[in-house]
Formats: structure tokens, sequence, C-alpha cells
């Protein structure tokens, strides 16, 4: 295989508020809407917007703890766009976010009632051929076209969102975001700057659920 791109991370100059979730993991590329109601969070949202509308989103190991600490919180988050934010009742808001970019945390640090952390955005790995790529974006296409098919709680236009999607290493993203994976298995996937191991193990991962789905369905 032709190296093109090797991995590449940058300085860790950049230090952003955090948001801690549960029981979901953001891509980049992925545009979501997020339900805040503790008050760190929201502080740390209420940073952003005064800064630069950025926030790293960092998924917790276990999302029963109610304040969580450093050690609680996975080390690769996603860097991401705030698009808008408003107020909840019972001091609650609602934010709509983008992932931008994957991001290392070098460290976090306690600052003025929230968490933020010292992040190094992660560029993707790439280790494939052009050709490889096209070869590998239909063989995964059709893999989700088949796991669609079986499971009824993905809506079959999901597939169509992919067809303007050239970028591999969003293709695979926007895919692992349109699975119902465990947690463990999503950030394992977020963890992946190499896209041809992320492309792999997502390839595995997917194969695990059509045979599950396949026995289910018989």
């Amino acid at each position: 295989m032709a190296k093109h791109t090797k991995l590449e991370i940058s300085p860790a100059d950049l230090i952003i508020p955090v948001l801690p979730l549960r029981d979901v993991v953001v891509y980049p590329h992925m545009e979501i809407p997020l339900f805040v109601g503790r008050e760190k969070s929201i502080v740390a949202l209420d940073a952003a917007m005064r800064e630069d509308k950025q926030v790293l989103l960092v998924t917790q190991k276990q999302a029963e703890i109610d304040d969580p600490e450093f050690a609680d919180l996975y080390s690769t988050g996603t860097l991401a766009n705030i698009i808008q934010m408003s107020e909840l009742p019972e001091d609650a808001v609602k934010v709509l976010v983008e992932g931008s970019e994957r991001c290392r945390v070098d460290s976090y640090i306690e600052s003025e009632g929230y968490f933020a952390a010292r992040v190094r955005i992660v560029t993707d790995e790439i280790t494939l051929t052009q050709q490889e790529q096209k070869v590998l974006r239909r063989t995964l296409i059709s893999c989700f076209d088949q796991y669609v098919t079986l499971n009824s709680k993905v809506p079959p236009e999901v597939l169509n969102s992919l067809a303007g999607i050239n970028d591999l290493s969003c293709l695979v993203d926007t895919i692992a975001a349109g699975m119902a994976l465990k947690i463990e298995d999503q950030q394992s996937l977020l963890d992946m700057a190499n896209v041809a191991e992320r492309l792999e193990a997502l390839m595995t991962l997917m194969k695990g659920e059509v045979d599950l789905l396949e026995i289910e369905k018989n």
C-alpha cells in the first residue's frame, strides 16, 4: 500500500472548555442537539460562547456519574462548533453542535467553575491509495446497506446521505454514528487516527451486528 499522509498532531497550544457527555460519542462532521443540565457543563458552554464558540466533547467512561472527575473522562474527544444555544426550563440548555476535529487531551484543567482541556488536534493517517479507497468505500456502503435492511430502527433514508460523502474518513465516522454500537466501541473508533484501521474495525463490528440481526430475524 502506498503511504500518502502521516499522522500529524498539532502543538499542544489549544485550551478548550470541556463538555462531558453521557451515553453518546460525537464524531467529526456530526451535527447533534445536546440537552445540558449540569452546572459545570452550562458554565463551560457560556465560556465557549464568550470566546470562539468551540467546545471539546468528551464522553464519560461511566454515564451514571453525575459529577465526573478528570479520570472519569476519555482522553480522546471531538472539537465542536456551537451552532445554536437556547435556554430551557429548570436551568437547562439545549445546544446544537457540529463536530470538526479529533483531539487528544494532553491534560485537564480546573478552570473557573468548569473543566477545560489542553488538547492536540489529530489529523487522519491515510495509508491507502485512491483506488483502494474507492473499493473500500463501495464495500463499506454495501455492508451498511445490509445492516440498514435488517435493522428496523435505522431509517433507510440514512443511506441517501452517504451518496455525497467522498472522503473515506468522514464516511466511516458517519456510518459509525448511524449504528447502535456500544459506547466503548464508538469510543474505540474515535480513538483511531488511522483511517484503514478504523474502517477495518467498523467492518468487524458491523459484521457482528449483521450476524446478530440475521439470527433474530430467523
